[in-house]
């Protein structure tokens, strides 16, 4: 008897330990990259038009207005993540407007037969940098960094532009500027 009582017990104890329980956990936490950036007026008042330098003389350079009231970008940094900012750019042959033969341009290092020279930089309301970036990239791929952030952080960009020393047309010709934002 006294057997089977120590058998009984033991397999009460055996069963008692089978269904006790004994949790724990964790939380993760996690925050997404969030990349949001805007071109906007100097005076950030509204999205960027476009700049407008209207005729210029072969080789000659132009560049962006200071003051709120300027022609420079305000680039409004709405992320939560440093970022490198780079940007390239293209000129497609313009259609045909009877000075020369449409032609191409691209941007280059130094201004040339049908290459122009971008330059950009990051400055202050009122004041131009004190150095600029050649932005001679036409792709994603070869865009040219020209600036890192931290995360929120915006900015007032500034172009210098020059036009090609030679050019195969008389026609106007728009330039695409790319502004890439990627975390470092």
């Amino acid at each position: 008897m006294k057997r089977a009582m120590l058998i009984g017990l033991f397999a009460i104890l055996v069963a008692t330990a089978s269904f006790a329980q004994v949790t724990d956990d964790f939380t993760i936490t996690v925050t997404v990259n969030f990349i949001e950036f805007q071109l906007m007026t100097a005076d950030s008042s509204g999205a960027y038009p476009g700049w407008a330098v209207g005729n210029m003389n072969e080789g000659e350079t132009v560049v962006m207005t200071t003051g709120g009231g300027g022609d420079h970008i305000y680039v409004k940094n709405l992320s939560n993540v440093p970022l490198d900012f780079s940007a390239y750019s293209n000129s497609p042959a313009p259609a045909g407007c009877g000075y020369g033969t449409p032609t191409a341009w691209n941007p280059g290092a130094a201004a040339g037969t049908d290459i122009y020279l971008l330059e950009l930089g990051k400055g202050a309301a009122g004041v131009v940098p004190a150095t600029y970036t050649i932005i001679d990239g036409t792709n994603i791929v070869s865009s040219d960094l020209y600036y890192t952030t931290i995360a929120g952080e915006s900015y007032h960009m500034y172009s210098r532009f020059t036009t090609p020393i030679s050019a195969s047309d008389g026609c106007p010709h728009n330039i695409t500027v790319t502004i890439v934002a990627a975390t470092p």
